[in-house]
């Protein structure tokens, strides 16, 4: 039983530097219930389960963009990337947030007049709509709509807020305009989406005789060589707020582009509506745009200087920056780090340590696995086992210059320390079972 454990302790310095170093490489990311993400990501998967939702939220008043590269992305049926809502903000008493310089937030009046005055819709790809009375009649004294982005397809821009509404009387309530969308961008080789992705704009507020505006749709990007699936991407406009007197006008549609190999929608169908204004249906935002274009350049997703196969380039995962043909095939992982159709043919001198040899991915003790180099298949453990010399671990070629935590270093030291103990007691048992020539 010593031995046994002894033998599997000079095995794990190599397991800790494989671990430390297989840890580097881009992780995949499963959703499942509800999780919430933004920024930039790099996944060698990212796949969002049957009725799980990945929340995209804003901070601290700024809009929120969701980037995500991989090598592979889906989106199961039921399962959601939502980011309505997370683009600029509606503010009480004001316009609603916008781009600077955009003009396309929804407004608020700068006089309530007898009866107060509702908010507009908020302007993206489409033009916001004004308020309306509460029987959808024009209203005289609305104010304009937000203005449309000059460029919303290059821009790729979240949408803008609407208007606030402004009461004839005091009121200690929100009077803020709908959300704008906020910005989903997803690259990957290949992408399935059987569920949604939602960029809406926000709805506006009801507060008795007054709505505020809707705010606009935000935007969805799509870039794969390979696309399918039958699920639903929604910029939608906000609906403006519904009152007793007037109605909020709606937010515009926002912008969503398709960049694919073949320059095909797949099954996927893009809600790009501009939101009505409360109930009425006669005035609604502007809507917004859906672009499907040939993707230009092959996809390179995890930037390692390689386009994927898929695309008619030479990388096997392009959701892992360190698989490419670049890179040596030298640990072994069982992985083709090389793209040439095999895993683990050019190991260097420590992907395992001495006495094992690499056996599906695995380094295996000489004997163990009937693998060459170490003995061969079915050998017994030697009768007496002794360790000579140092033993070194660290950053040969193989291991392409990483630096080892001190947690990893402190590990090694240890196994180190307990493979000497097991040395000495293999040794003094030995010399127990010793008898002297002649008898006794």
């Amino acid at each position: 039983m010593l031995r046994e454990i002894c033998a599997a302790m000079t095995a794990v310095p190599m397991l800790l530097l494989v671990t430390a170093r297989a840890a580097e490489a881009a992780p995949p990311r499963i959703i499942e219930g509800v999780k919430i993400l933004s920024g930039e990501h790099q996944f060698s998967e990212l796949i969002v389960r049957a009725d799980a939702t990945l929340r995209v939220v804003e901070s601290t008043g700024a809009p929120a963009t969701l980037h995500v590269r991989a090598g592979r992305i889906v989106i199961e049926s039921g399962g959601v990337i939502d980011a309505s809502g997370a683009g600029y903000q509606g503010n009480d008493g004001n316009d609603g947030g916008e781009p600077t310089g955009s003009d396309a937030s929804g407004k608020h009046a700068a006089q309530p007049g007898l009866q107060g005055q509702p908010g507009s819709g908020a302007g993206s790809a489409g033009t916001g709509a004004r308020g309306v009375l509460a029987a959808c009649g024009a209203l005289d004294q609305a104010v304009d709509g937000g203005q449309s982005y000059l460029t919303p397809v290059e821009m790729l821009l979240p949408g803008s807020a609407g208007g606030a509404f402004v009461s004839a009387m005091p009121l200690s309530v929100p009077s803020r305009g709908g959300h704008g969308g906020g910005v989903v961008l997803l690259e990957a080789a290949e992408i399935q989406i059987d569920g949604e992705i939602w960029a809406r704009g926000g709805d506006g507020l009801s507060v008795l005789d007054l709505g505020s505006g809707g705010g606009a749709g935000g935007a969805i990007q799509l870039r794969a060589a390979l696309l399918s699936g039958g699920g639903v991407l929604s910029v939608r406009g906000g609906a403006g707020g519904t009152g007793t007197y007037a109605h909020g006008g709606g937010g515009a549609g926002g912008v969503v582009v398709i960049r694919t190999g073949d320059g095909m929608l797949a099954g996927l169908s893009a809600n790009v509506e501009g939101g009505p204004s409360g109930p009425c249906t006669s005035d609604v935002g502007g809507p917004g745009v859906l672009s499907v274009e040939v993707l230009g350049a092959c996809l390179d997703a995890d930037r390692d200087g390689h386009p994927a196969a898929l695309c008619g380039g030479d990388d096997c995962d392009d959701g892992d920056p360190e698989i490419a043909p670049s890179f040596p095939d030298d640990r072994c992982d069982g992985v083709d780090n090389d793209c040439d159709g095999t895993a683990d043919q050019d190991l260097s001198a420590t992907a395992c340590p001495d006495n094992h040899t690499c056996e599906a991915g695995e380094c295996v003790a000489s004997g163990e696995g009937g693998g060459s180099g170490g003995g061969p298949a079915g050998s017994l453990a030697p009768a007496r086992m002794e360790l000579r010399g140092g033993c070194g671990v660290g950053t040969a070629e193989g291991s392409r210059g990483e630096n080892h935590d001190a947690g990893t270093s402190t590990g090694v030291g240890m196994v180190m320390l307990g493979a000497l103990i097991c040395r000495r007691r293999i040794v003094r048992r030995s010399k127990v079972s010793y008898t002297r020539p002649g008898g006794p």
